[in-house]
């Protein structure tokens, strides 16, 4: 994009060119968008952004002064040919971004900017919930289908007695005989994975600004798990290391105390004579929000189908509750023998009890979290989505293999979200057309 006929710009000299060649995509000053290279350490991207909010040069100009400024206190005529002076120069601007970090805390400019890349190879599908949660990141996680399914690979919840500990290893061997049984029929891994617990180990990347790690390691301080708290504090440690003078990367105290206010539903007494044990039929109920195109779903699917569900997170949603109380997954039972169904209902019905146990032994210590440990993937949790329709049409679409998602294999997806999805679909537009909803009451449990 080029300065309009007319406009009067003088043009950078050769020297500065030269610079700015090394950092960004044009030297020329008639082009207005350009980009910075690999070259140009990120902090150093944030401090121009953030300085250009309240200066009258243009964001080439505000890094060509600082460098002459800082080139000139060397005493060496300038030029860009001295490969040491280059370093130090940038690692003096560095120095100076983070400066000015620190000093304007409430700044975000450079918060926004600067993205560092954390990977973890163990963690449970459980924390990747607390993880992925934060909206303003960018997320790879590790199919469960490529983990090979051992108890050594299954989180246990901590502080509980040596006799729960011998019941979950006696679950764990059902589940792992089970698996193996609906694999070795079936041959799809996406329909054993429903025995997996949320407590298995998987492993995650993920890429985000220095603000939104604020954010996600104070709710993972918040959030009532050992494991949650352990890894908060090594990702912290990490991205200090990464940005050894970001002295202000903190998480915000107040964040976490309305995260533990937000996680409180985990601890909240429990009717044990109501906790579902039997099979459960999805459902979704709609409701749209005034007279905008604007619908609120509750939905019911499993735990599994559930995980893909909570990835979209331009919608409003709530915070996943994978406490086994609410029943677990029938719809499997179309694509399953008889036999095997009636084989994962008794693992199903097994884990609902060892729920309640490790309940009672957990519910008023700081680790209560990890009861959600014993649930697994084919369980039943409550959710609700805020969305618009073109958002909605979005997750539709790429859920269940439409042809406006050329990217989505209609093979791959599979059958427990796409159903729903399809189902909620059918809602909406018969809303749409007649104005009006079904009852909004849940089905009864």
């Amino acid at each position: 994009m080029k300065t309009t006929k007319g406009e009067k710009m003088g043009n950078f000299s050769n020297i500065e060119k030269n610079i700015l060649d090394y950092f960004f995509t044009s030297s020329d000053k008639e082009d207005t968008v350009y980009a910075a290279k690999q070259t140009l350490p990120q902090e150093i991207v944030g401090y121009i952004i953030g300085r250009a909010s309240r200066a009258k040069e243009t964001f080439r100009e505000i890094f060509l002064k600082l460098w002459v400024e800082l080139w000139n206190d060397t005493g060496v005529p300038l030029n860009f040919k001295e490969e040491n002076h280059i370093n130090e120069i940038l690692r003096k601007i560095s120095d100076k971004s983070f400066k000015f970090l620190n000093e304007y805390k409430l700044h975000n400019s450079l918060r926004e900017v600067p993205h560092v890349a954390i990977f973890c190879d163990e963690l449970s599908i459980l924390q990747t919930k607390v993880w992925e949660h934060e909206v303003v990141a960018e997320y790879q996680e590790k199919s469960t289908r490529y983990r090979p399914f051992v108890a050594s690979n299954v989180y246990l919840p901590n502080q509980i007695s040596n006799e729960l500990k011998d019941k979950i290893n006696i679950g764990h061997n059902m589940l792992i005989e089970t698996y193996n049984e609906i694999y070795e029929d079936t041959k799809k891994r996406d329909l054993a994975r429903y025995l997996l617990p949320v407590g298995s180990k998987t492993a995650m990347a993920c890429m985000a600004s220095i603000r939104s790690w604020e954010r996600i390691v104070g709710r993972m301080i918040a959030y009532p798990t050992v494991e949650s708290t352990v890894l908060a504090l090594a990702i912290r440690s990490n991205i200090k290391k990464v940005f050894d003078r970001s002295y202000s990367f903190e998480y915000n105290d107040d964040y976490v105390e309305k995260c533990i206010k937000d996680f409180s539903f985990i601890s909240n007494d429990i009717d044990i004579n109501n906790i579902g044990k039997c099979d459960r039929d999805q459902y979704a109920i709609i409701k749209k929000i005034e007279t905008e195109d604007v619908y609120k779903i509750n939905g019911l699917i499993d735990i599994g189908a559930h995980r893909d569900l909570q990835r979209h997170r331009s919608v409003i949603q709530n915070f996943p509750d994978y406490r086994p109380i609410y029943g677990y997954d029938k719809l499997i039972k179309n694509y399953i023998k008889e036999e095997l169904y009636q084989k994962y209902s008794k693992c199903m019905r097994y884990f609902n009890n060892l729920f309640i146990d490790t309940y009672f032994e957990l519910k008023d210590k700081e680790n209560v979290g990890e009861i959600q440990y014993v649930a697994l993937l084919g369980h039943m949790t409550k959710f609700w989505y805020i969305t618009d329709r073109d958002r909605w049409q979005y997750i539709h679409d790429l859920r269940t293999g439409a042809p406006t998602q050329k990217a989505t294999n209609p093979q791959t997806v599979h059958f427990s979200y796409s159903t729903w999805c399809k189902v909620v679909e059918e809602k909406i537009k018969k809303y749409d057309l007649q104005n009006s909803m079904e009852d909004y009451n849940e089905p009864s449990d």
